[in-house]
């Protein structure tokens, strides 16, 4: 989480699309 948190301070487009599609995955996973 803590991992993402810092991703998200700096994300450019791409990175910021790859993020989503992480953290999609990850709510998917969890619930």
């Amino acid at each position: 989480m803590l991992k993402g948190i810092k991703l998200r301070l700096y994300p450019n487009r791409t990175q910021q699309n790859q993020l989503e599609q992480m953290f999609g995955n990850d709510r998917f996973v969890w619930n």
